[in-house]
């Protein structure tokens, strides 16, 4: 009969051991459910963050491009608006000469100018 009572008392010791494993699975399992969820959002996320950078990368060196040939095109343009400029006084400064050499012309030839003329 001690025997006896000493199987049922391990029994329901197992059973409750038993229970109590039950519990923890079913708390582990609610567990990894949410640990796959947050590792499964954070994999969107960073697959989401690798897209944005790639898209920052591209537009970074878009830019830096269009940069350079807008300063190619500035110094371009600098240096024809240089020569235009130096042109346009050389230019002037001819038409000038030879404002001043006209002048100088008539004033020789022009009889009633003949004082002005060294002798």
């Amino acid at each position: 009969m001690q025997f006896k009572g000493n199987l049922e008392k391990n029994k329901q010791s197992l059973e409750s051991e038993n229970k109590e494993l039950a519990v923890d699975v079913k708390s582990l399992q609610q567990l990894k459910g949410e640990s796959e969820h947050k590792r499964k959002k954070l994999e969107s996320q960073l697959q989401e963050f690798m897209s944005r950078t790639t898209e920052v990368e591209r537009v970074k060196a878009e830019l830096s491009e269009r940069s350079h040939r807008l300063q190619v095109n500035a110094s371009r343009d600098s240096k024809r608006r240089s020569l235009r400029l130096l042109w346009k006084h050389n230019h002037y400064l001819k038409g000038n000469i030879h404002g001043t050499l006209d002048l100088f012309i008539v004033v020789s030839s022009s009889p009633n100018l003949s004082f002005l003329r060294r002798s």
